[in-house]
């Protein structure tokens, strides 16, 4: 006969359900963002053109001006070069990057002790993250630097467990690779720290010197390659140092702490814009209660150390990227993508510790956040797969979280509490969070996407190359316009820039010099957004060669092809 005390059984199997729809969904709005996004960043198009010359055989370089691009680095843009060479698009490397970002959620979680239910709780809150979501739908850097820093991470891992030096050089050179992607990976120099301290004694300090050097190298060399080729240095130091002095450190990091379970970009804005009663205020509750509220909650109880020695760590080392990322003149959810990984395990490490109350007539002795036990051994130092200290009472929860997942029994306490276990609890905050960070996903996506179309004027720089390609395609003669690195990607021939645009990219060559230079360089045809009469004025063209331009194709609203014959 079923005894009536007993807490019904949650399958366990349904968080990892949860986990594989969500990580499905993500896949589904990433591949259709990326499919209705035809204009992209700036930043992607010096990633995509370098990738394109790479695989073309004509280095990495940009297909524009000199070719030299001192902002961005390169990482992105040699694995950018691997399906190009193919004939694949960009979005194949984003979905690699991302299911690779969702297997080595779960390794790390795994090497963090945590229990399988655990392992897919943090891999969710990862997959379905908006952040993840709508920068996973561009061609962007940030998501191929993550999946290298978290295997990198992994390696690192596996030294500690399995020693052997050779893991430790792969997670430097892994490691490596991500800085030369995203400058924010240098952040796993801390990361290493905090993995291998514990260890620190039975460590060489000669191998870990080795593996610093190892980590560094591709970052000055590539530094090195900059100054020889360009005789400069990057240009985000130049950037940095010429805006340090008007950060807002503290509005910086407020946000930046909040953004990964908050609202994107201009929080105050978005929380203006909602109706009440509407779909996006049911599931902006949503996501602020089950995803902001936890992971705050979890991020202060952390750092008190009240979840544990683990989760204090963590929660340091997101605290710590915080702040240093603070240090940047301005502020963006993209900035936080490589710390949603910490967000993700602190989140989940709240909610665990929420699971445990729930099983439990009050606050005892017993529980993780009591006022007794919010010392340095408030939680064990691991939870492993036992997940719970083998004396918090006889029946507060499970001897073993393992493959079970529920115990059989959970006494009187949990039959105080009928309708939820702890799993059954971490399975609702779950689907909760999924739908949530999904909804907005998919909201940011379609509201970025609109905004980069509104940003350049609606215009298909696709459609206004595929007219130059066909004008041109019998000389491949360089190409001056306007339309900057937008259009340059997509003409088949060399472009000059006749424009700059702040630290981005300089103006090929003055006004006053056009004809002499479009004679020299060999341009034959100009793409403006400017009437035939004002661009002759402002590029001091004499009157009688005018009559050597022409207009040949008006290929998009407000936009000219002019036909130069000298």
């Amino acid at each position: 006969m079923k005894d009536h005390n007993e807490t019904p059984r949650v399958p366990p199997f349904l968080i990892w359900l949860v986990l594989a729809l969500g990580s499905i969904l993500g896949i589904l709005l990433i591949l259709h963002h990326a499919a209705h996004t035809p204009t992209y960043t700036i930043d992607s198009y010096f990633y995509l053109s370098k990738a394109k010359e790479l695989a073309e055989g004509h280095g990495l370089r940009t297909s524009w001006n000199d070719g030299l691009d001192t902002k961005y680095f390169p990482g992105y843009s040699i694995f950018l070069a691997i399906p190009f060479m193919s004939g694949l698009s960009y979005i194949s490397l984003q979905m690699i990057s991302y299911l690779l970002c969702v297997l080595f959620m779960l390794r790390v979680a795994a090497a963090l002790d945590f229990d399988w239910p655990a392992q897919a709780l943090a891999a969710t809150a990862f997959a379905i993250n908006p952040i993840v979501i709508k920068w996973f739908s561009l061609p962007m850097a940030e998501g191929v630097a993550l999946a290298l820093s978290l295997l990198s991470v992994n390696l690192a891992f596996r030294f500690k467990q399995a020693g052997g030096y050779s893991y430790l050089f792969a997670a430097s050179a892994v490691g490596g690779m991500a800085v030369l992607t995203r400058i924010e990976a240098l952040f796993l120099l801390a990361v290493f720290a905090a993995i291998f301290f514990p260890a620190r004694k039975s460590l060489s300090w000669l191998h870990l010197l080795i593996g610093v050097v190892v980590f560094l190298l591709p970052l000055f060399a590539y530094w090195a390659s900059l100054a020889v080729a360009a005789n400069q240095s990057p240009a985000y130091l130049g950037e940095f140092r010429g805006t340090f002095l008007r950060v807002g450190l503290i509005k910086n990091f407020i946000y930046n702490v909040w953004v990964p379970f908050g609202f994107m970009h201009r929080p105050v804005k978005s929380l203006q814009e909602i109706e009440f009663m509407s779909p996006m205020a049911i599931m902006g509750a949503v996501w602020l209660l089950v995803g902001g509220v936890i992971f705050l909650e979890g991020l202060f109880c952390a750092t008190l150390g009240w979840l544990g020695q683990r989760a204090r760590g963590l929660g340091f080392l997101f605290l710590a990227y915080a702040s240093l990322h603070s240090l940047w003149y301005y502020r963006y959810e993209r900035f936080m993508l490589m710390a949603v990984p910490l967000a993700a395990i602190v989140w989940v490490e709240q909610l665990r510790a929420l699971a445990l109350l729930t099983v439990r007539k009050g606050v005892g002795p017993a529980n993780p956040l009591s006022s007794e036990n919010r010392g340095h051994d408030a939680t064990p130092e691991k939870w492993g797969h036992d997940a719970t200290p083998e004396k918090w009472g006889h029946d507060a929860a499970p001897e073993k979280w393992g493959h079970d997942a529920t115990p059989e029994k959970w006494g009187h306490d949990a039959a105080s509490c009928p309708h939820f276990s702890g799993v059954a609890l971490m399975l609702l905050a779950q689907a909760l969070l999924a739908a949530g960070g999904l909804y907005f996903g998919n909201l940011y996506g379609a509201r970025h996407a609109q905004a980069l179309q509104e940003d350049t004027a609606w215009l298909s720089f696709s459609d206004i190359a595929q007219s130059v390609n066909a004008l041109n395609s019998a000389s491949h003669a360089p190409v001056l316009t306007d339309l900057g690195p937008h259009l340059a990607y997509y003409v088949d021939a060399h472009t000059y820039l006749d424009t700059e645009h702040g630290n981005y990219w300089h103006r090929a060559f003055p006004p006053e010099r056009t004809l002499e230079e479009m004679n020299g360089l060999g341009v034959r045809f100009v793409v403006t957004r400017k009437r035939l009469d004002k661009w002759l004025e402002e590029h001091h063209i004499p009157p009688e060669a005018r009559q050597r331009l022409e207009v040949v194709n008006a290929a998009a609203s407000d936009v000219s092809i002019i036909k130069y014959s000298p």
